[in-house]
This record gives C-alpha cells, structure tokens and sequence, in this order.
C-alpha cells in the first residue's frame, strides 16, 4: 500500500511539473496589451529660449502610453528652417527626459511640464546642455472615440 501512493504521489508531481513547464504565463499578454495603447494624442506647439518673448520653432509629437509613463516621439524645426530634428522622451509624474537628435548629434532633455486639462494645453520648462527655454502646445486628438 505505501508503494502505490509513493508511486501515485511520484505521478501526480511530474504531471504537475510537466503542465508548469508548458503552461504560458499570463503576465506576458499584460504587458503587451499595456505598452501599446495608442490614444491618439498629438501636441501641437512652439517653443522658444528663455529671456525671448519670440517663437523659435514649432514641434509635432505623438504620445504613447506605456505602463505608468507617456512615451513621446515627434520632430520639431526652427522658424526659419534652419535646423529640424527628432524628438524622443519619457513623461512620467511632472518631468521630462528625453533626447534630441539633429543631424549626427544627439543632446539630452530634461524638463518639468504643466497639463491644463480644461483647455487642453501643454506648458513645459526645458533644459540642455547650453540652453534653456519654453514650450507651449496644444494636445489634439488625431482619431475620433470610437463607442
């Protein structure tokens, strides 16, 4: 008798190894669901150093949710159109990181930014390396809710 429930005990654990091993955890599917949402957000702007009450430029950004933070990825210009480049960051909390790409060079960006959710706006202070400055935005919904 002692045999035969070690025996059956030995079978019931390697069955449940066996469907352990094989099994498709279910976190995985989570997370792709989380990082790729896309509300269809884009920030309209300018920007601008500070100490000038001018525009320098204009930007266009799509933002993606992923997890707790917004991913951002957009291009901006300058007014004249002298310089363009790519934006890329991360806004989580009221801060920004991200980079700068022109050209061959890329400069990091940090920020602290300020959402009106009445009107819809974007008001961001910003730093590089050498310079400062500001940007104002409108946040527009690229596609129509769909119920």
């Amino acid at each position: 008798m002692r045999r035969l429930v070690s025996i059956a005990m030995v079978g019931i654990i390697a069955l449940s190894v066996c469907a352990g091993a094989l099994a498709k955890p279910v976190t995985e599917d989570a997370n792709k669901m989380r990082t790729n949402i896309d509300h269809g957000l884009r920030i309209l702007g300018k920007w601008g150093y500070i100490g000038e009450n001018e525009t320098a430029g204009y930007l266009a950004a799509k933002i993606k949710r992923a997890r707790r933070a917004f991913v951002i990825r957009g291009v901006w210009n300058t007014t004249d159109n002298a310089e363009k480049g790519r934006i890329f960051g991360v806004m989580k909390g009221c801060y920004f990181n991200g980079i700068i790409k022109t050209g061959n060079s890329t400069m990091p960006i940090v920020g602290l930014f300020k959402i009106d959710r009445e009107n819809h706006t974007i008001t961001m202070k910003w730093m590089t390396c050498h310079k400062y400055g500001w940007t104002k935005g409108k946040i527009v919904r690229a596609k129509p809710l769909t119920d």
